[in-house]
């Protein structure tokens, strides 16, 4: 499977990869799929070398912020709402970048 293809498998079916609908679980899994023995693809390197600092733009913030965090302050400690502000700023990252 591909990274791509393993975050809109998550998206539309989140409780069939998360044991619950987690910003910080949700990051975990995708660091331990990225580290796991595959082909990384340009999408995957894409989002790793790039996503975290077009997060921290988007959102003005000087400090260097990881995504998964960032988005959980942002939602004031909502678990899901982060998740849900991922799925947003991902797609708007990734038709930037990937032409997604």
């Amino acid at each position: 499977m591909k990274f791509k293809e393993l975050i809109e498998n998550i998206e539309l079916r989140p409780k069939s990869y998360l044991r619950n609908e987690s910003i910080l679980e949700f990051s975990t899994l995708l660091l331990g799929f990225s580290l796991s023995n595959h082909d990384i693809d340009k999408e995957e390197a894409i989002f790793f070398e790039h996503f975290n600092a077009y997060v921290n733009s988007c959102y003005n913030h000087d400090e260097n912020y990881n995504w998964a965090y960032l988005f959980l302050i942002l939602a004031g400690g909502d678990e899901k709402g982060a998740l849900s502000n991922f799925y947003m700023n991902y797609h708007k990252f990734m038709s930037q970048y990937c032409n997604y």
